[in-house]
């Protein structure tokens, strides 16, 4: 191994296998792994700072893995964390956690935190691909003259006319077009319209 400064740039880079950049810090504290210390991306505006990990060429890629030493036999053990701060405060988290005591199943947990309480988590991806957002506060409840609080938002920010935001339902069949179902709202020049659409096309490209 060794390491370079080239003066020039202001950088450091480290190298292996052959004299090889695999490793480089450049002025701006820009950090680079893989792609001899040259990444295809950087960040503009501010002053923030980049971690980057890609491939040399366009049949090679960047990955990140985290997680434990030893497979883990134990339920909702904490695999990894992605964590996200605000100065010296953690804001945010994801996590990945194991499901259940099989080491070949997991998680996929966010955190979110309000002013004043700590972190909770609001929204899980369990490992059969259900997912259900976390909510335990008070203005959950509802009553006939009140509106209740929405616990999901499929949002359109594009303003207009005729612009829908929608879910959709889908269901593959064995053989056939698959069953979709569609509810939304569309809007218009006067008001909001609510709009139930089934779709079941044989030509649909799916």
């Amino acid at each position: 191994i060794r390491d370079r400064y080239y003066h020039a740039e202001n950088s450091m880079s480290f190298r292996v296998n052959g004299n090889q950049t695999r490793l480089k810090i450049d002025s701006n504290g820009d950090v680079c792994v893989g792609n001899s210390g040259n990444p295809p991306w950087t960040e503009t505006g501010g002053n923030y700072n980049n971690i980057s990990l890609c491939g040399n060429d366009a049949s090679s890629s960047g990955f990140l893995n985290l997680g434990n030493g030893a497979a883990a036999t134990n339920a909702d053990f904490d695999l990894a964390r992605i964590k996200f701060h605000n100065g010296g405060t953690e804001v945010a988290t994801i996590k990945a956690t194991t499901a259940t005591s099989d080491n070949g199943d997991a998680d996929i947990k966010f955190f979110t935190k309000k002013a004043g309480s700590g972190l909770k988590e609001i929204l899980r991806i369990r490992n059969d691909g259900f997912v259900e957002t976390m909510y335990d506060q008070n203005t959950g409840s509802y009553s006939l003259s009140a509106s209740p609080t929405p616990r999901l938002r499929i949002r359109n920010d594009y303003g207009g006319d005729g612009i829908i935001s929608s879910a959709q339902f889908f269901a593959k069949r064995g053989t056939g077009a698959a069953s979709i179902f569609d509810i939304g709202v569309i809007t218009t020049s006067t008001d909001y319209e609510l709009s139930l659409i089934h779709i079941s096309e044989p030509t649909r490209p799916y």
